[in-house]
């Protein structure tokens, strides 16, 4: 127990870092998710020799694939500025602080 030397400020310095590392795991979380989707995505379309047939026979489908991509990152990055944090971390970032 470090009772002796703490000060009032420790309590609310637990509480960012705990903040932060919550908000870390959140993030980690949905970045593995992500990677989990696109892997399975991946190997699916890699494992049917029909889907490589019709994305490398038309050209047309493979780019309109790629545009949707840039157009889902593009929109996604202009929106995030507009979101409010409770939605991005689901309800976690708060402005509460233990009492003293």
């Amino acid at each position: 127990m470090r009772s002796y030397d703490a000060t009032p400020g420790d309590g609310y310095q637990q509480a960012i870092a705990d903040e932060a590392s919550a908000s870390l795991r959140a993030v980690y979380g949905w970045t593995c998710a992500g990677l989990a989707i696109t892997a399975a995505t991946a190997w699916s379309v890699a494992a049917s020799s029909r889907a490589i047939e019709v994305l490398a026979g038309n050209r047309l489908l493979f780019l309109g694939l790629f545009l949707a991509q840039l157009g889902i990152v593009f929109i996604l990055s202009a929106s995030v500025q507009r979101l409010a944090a409770s939605t991005l971390t689901r309800g976690r970032a708060t402005s509460r602080a233990p009492s003293p």
